[in-house]
């Protein structure tokens, strides 16, 4: 049987590929978020839960696979809430509970990724502007050692240095899968086959959701004043398309040509590498990393 790990990142796709596709494949036991069966493996490695009883809740969640099953799919985005510093712990931690397994990475453009982590920061509360959002998060890329999780505006930067990201995984793992988000629309065969291939399907399993599970309008500061629970359900509950324009006005940031500079400096090289050992041509999908002429 085969096992496959889907790490996030947060904000490419995840819940959409969780809710609409992972949940609907043949022959496949699907763990984790939005499955009636997900162990907390995101709570490793601070001893928020002991190793062992991470284990055995893993052991479990595995002996209930059908007969039938072909493939074991664990998905949790969770698991890359660390600062990149981190992730070779988080990986090893992973491994030693799950043991053999290949790894899914779902990524993202760092500037369309950092204005939609900056409003789902303002939704929950963050006072400051995006200016100094990015100032206060690019500056704690050589800090990142120093902070528990990242599930604040300051430490999430370093996730999307995802040529680390993938070092750290493949080093434990050996076989790293990636699928950007940005293929789904503009490189949709190459899309599909790759989510194939990454999870031991046929081509035909492989549907990509035509709508995101979210819509952007989740990131609106209302969010902070309702119940958790009720927020929780209107944020997923479809929207027609005029509430969806009308409570996602004001939701575009246009980076100014200094910001693009910072993050293409920043990003850009590891964009490379990554785009020269996964054959993604990152260039066409519009990631830094090959600056206009």
């Amino acid at each position: 049987m085969k096992t496959v790990i889907h790490i996030g990142c947060p904000k490419t796709g995840t819940t959409t590929l969780q809710r609409h596709l992972f949940r609907e494949l043949p022959q496949t036991h699907y763990l984790g978020h939005y499955s009636r069966i997900n162990p907390k493996l995101h709570k490793v490695p601070h001893g928020a839960r002991d190793a062992g009883e991470l284990a055995a809740e893993w052991r479990q969640a595995v002996a209930a696979a059908p007969a039938e099953t072909t493939l074991l799919l664990y998905s949790q985005e969770k698991l890359t809430y660390y600062p990149a510093s981190l992730a070779p712990e988080v990986a090893d931690a992973i491994h030693k509970i799950v043991g053999d397994a290949e790894v899914l990475i779902t990524i993202r453009r760092q500037p369309a990724i950092c204005v939609s982590n900056y409003f789902n920061f303002t939704a929950r509360g963050y006072p400051h502007d995006f200016d100094t959002f990015m100032k206060e998060g690019l500056a704690t890329l050589e800090t990142s050692a120093t902070m528990a999780t990242h599930r604040s505006e300051e430490s999430i930067w370093g996730l999307w240095l995802y040529d680390d990201l993938f070092r750290a995984w493949e080093e434990r793992f050996g076989t790293v899968h990636v699928l950007p988000l940005e293929a789904w629309k503009q490189q949709p065969d190459q899309a599909r086959a790759a989510l194939a291939a990454a999870l031991g399907r046929d081509v035909d399993d492989i549907v990509l959701p035509s709508a995101h599970a979210r819509s952007r309008a989740s990131n609106t500061p209302w969010r902070r004043h309702l119940p958790r629970p009720l927020e929780q359900f209107l944020k997923r509950l479809p929207l027609p398309e005029w509430a969806h324009a009308k409570m996602s006005k004001g939701l575009d940031i246009e980076l100014t040509p200094e910001q693009l500079q910072t993050i293409e400096a920043t990003y850009g090289p590891g964009n490379r590498w990554l785009a020269e050992r996964t054959g993604w041509d990152l260039k066409a999908l519009g990631y830094p990393g090959w600056p206009t002429e």
